[in-house]
């Protein structure tokens, strides 16, 4: 039975509304952004995508086609911001995944760090009642720069997660992911670094993959497709948008070193509109000066 000082311990960590899921109102579990830049979770975004045709963010209703990958970074800040909430939820979440016989990407003791590849996410628990059921099979292809494995995860009493491999039927504890130990009492600026620039995130933007850099960090080359500096996957279908819950976190909790990252951007900007309008002229000139002879 659940302890009832649960949800007043719940109801104290005073959830902020841009991490309630948009589809199941409950804060966000495992959550994935999508291109359009907002968030929801794993499991929300998986049930309403269409299996045949293109699919449509529940916000915007902007189109997509592929399924993103977990944001690893956001999952372990909402594991550091609301720790008590996000325990409750894994652990109601594992009770429906159960029922279905069908697990949710887990991560190992060694993918929590914001600059893990999500390839190193154990795709755990993909026992199907039916080879129909894989969630591997789903329009979209969400797991295909995923290792597969088949196992299960659990979450005891002393905050313990317990990783369990299960290999011919037969499951063996392969590691112990100490909750406490890897969550401190706040959200440190160390959490939320662009890959790219090794700076707080500005204007953030999440790629396919899971992997955040800042709006200015992204560079797509000419006549390439976007691919991500750390796991070299390819982004599908453009640009993708900033992730504005995640921006405004950020502002939020970090006003003084957002401000330095805001003005630095800006200025980088400055520079570079300076430079290329410079160099436009002396182009000019030389053409010119060419056409005068």
């Amino acid at each position: 039975m659940e302890d009832p000082n649960t949800h007043d311990n719940v109801d104290s960590e005073k959830i902020s509304e841009s991490f309630l899921c948009c589809v199941c109102l409950e804060l966000l579990y495992k959550p994935v952004v999508l291109s359009c830049g907002h968030i929801s979770c794993f499991w929300c975004v998986h049930k309403s995508m269409d299996t045949l045709h293109e699919s449509h963010c529940p916000i915007c209703r902007h189109p997509y086609n592929h399924f993103p990958t977990i944001c690893q970074m956001l999952h372990l800040l909402l594991l550091k911001e609301y720790p008590i909430a996000y325990k409750r939820r894994e652990n109601q979440i594992l009770e429906e995944e159960k029922e279905m016989g069908i697990f949710s990407p887990q991560f190992n003791s060694q993918a929590y760090n914001h600059g893990g590849n999500p390839a190193s996410l154990s795709t755990m628990g993909f026992e199907s009642k039916s080879p129909s059921d894989s969630l591997s099979t789903r329009k979209g292809e969400p797991y295909a720069n995923l290792e597969l494995l088949n196992s299960d995860s659990q979450v005891q009493d002393d905050g313990v997660c317990a990783l369990i491999e299960i290999r011919s039927g037969n499951s063996e504890v392969i590691g112990n992911v100490s909750l406490k130990e890897n969550t401190s009492k706040q959200v440190l600026v160390s959490d939320v670094l662009c890959l790219a620039c090794k700076q707080l995130l500005f204007h953030p933007v999440v790629l396919n993959c899971g992997h955040v850099y800042c709006e200015s960090c992204i560079i797509i080359p000419a006549g390439e497709m976007l691919k991500c500096q750390v796991c070299q996957t390819l982004h599908p279908r453009g640009f993708p948008k900033v992730c504005l819950e995640l921006d405004h976190y950020l502002e939020e909790n970090f006003p003084k070193e957002y401000v330095r990252r805001r003005d630095a951007v800006q200025l980088k900007q400055v520079v570079i509109e300076y430079r290329t309008h410079h160099w436009g002229q002396i182009q000019m000139q030389r053409l010119c000066g060419e056409n005068w002879f």
